[in-house]
Parts: structure tokens; sequence; C-alpha cells
């Protein structure tokens, strides 16, 4: 059983090691929910068997500060990866989020009902309050190889930075005509 669960984990770094890139159109876009949140606690458990078919991911239980997009946003989003009954499940792209830190969450809902970061962490953005006052979002950044959906060629990983009311209004609007 351990046997195949490691070679479960060592398919999902491979599989995930290649994102496709998001436009920040296509994250609010395809996000039925945006918040801003802060992460209270975590914890890692397998969803469904602990097999091939299962998968470890690390809960991160949410309290909601302010909401952009959607009706109702879940308790807690489920990460890719984590470590549960003994066993570790690195998936390369995915966040570590931090408990006490507010972030704005571009969250995806999946017909079961697993709330999950949009495109690990592309969808996923770190408050900062600037020595001036200005609040930002700066959007977490990988090493991960990110391909353009369009060319197949690989991106940046860099993350984006707006001001807050900025992107605050592009949710708004619908898009950021990127």
């Amino acid at each position: 059983m351990r046997w195949l669960t490691i070679v479960l984990a060592a398919f999902a770094s491979v599989q995930a090691a290649t994102l496709e890139h998001l436009s920040l159109d296509d994250l609010i876009s395809k996000s039925n929910v945006i918040v801003r949140a802060r992460v209270v606690s975590s914890r890692s458990a397998f969803r469904g068997s602990v097999s091939p078919s299962g998968m470890i991911y690390t809960f991160y239980r949410l309290q909601p500060t302010e909401q952009w997009k959607g009706s109702s946003v879940p308790a807690e989003i489920a990460v890719p990866g984590g470590e549960a009954q003994g066993l570790r499940l690195t998936i390369a792209g995915a966040p570590v989020l931090q408990a006490g830190q507010e972030y704005v969450f571009f969250i995806w809902v999946s017909r079961s009902g697993l709330a999950q970061v949009i495109g690990l962490t592309q969808g996923l953005f770190s408050i900062h309050q600037l020595g001036n006052g200005k609040v930002v979002l700066s959007q977490m950044s990988t090493t991960e190889t990110i391909l353009d959906p369009v060319t197949k060629k690989a991106v940046s990983g860099a993350g984006a930075q707006y001001e807050y009311g900025q992107l605050k209004s592009m949710v708004a609007g619908g898009g950021g005509n990127r």
C-alpha cells in the first residue's frame, strides 16, 4: 500500500509540474468565488481512499473579511499536497498558506463541492501595506513551468502586483482587460 502511494505521489508531482497560464481575466471569469480572507487553521487528510485513487490535500479554514464575487464563501479551501497518515505529497506549484495571514483567494468549486484556489499559486494574492499607506496585492510567484495556452510556450511565473482598489475594481468590472 505504501509503495502505491509513493508512486501516486511521484506521478502527481510530475503531472502538476506544468501549469497553464491564467490571465487576470481568466482568474476572474473562471472563479466561482473571490474573497479576502484570513487563514485560521489547517489540516491535511486524504480525500478518497488511501490508494492510487485517493489524494492528500491540505484544508485551510478561512475567516472571510470581504467578498468580491460569488454567493457563498466556502468554510475551507483544499490545496493539493500535504502530510497524512505518515505519507507526504508535494505538488509543484501548490501554495503553502500561513495561519493568521490574509490573502485574496480566487476560488473554483468543483461539482463535488471541493473548493480550491484556481491555478494553484496563480489564484492567490498576498496583502501588503506599504509605508505610504497603500495596500498592494501580490500574486504568488512560482518557479514551475507555466505554459501559454495558445502558443504552448513557457511564460514567466513571476507574480503580478496590483493596488488593492485597482484589483477590486477589475473584479467588480468582470475582468482585467489583459
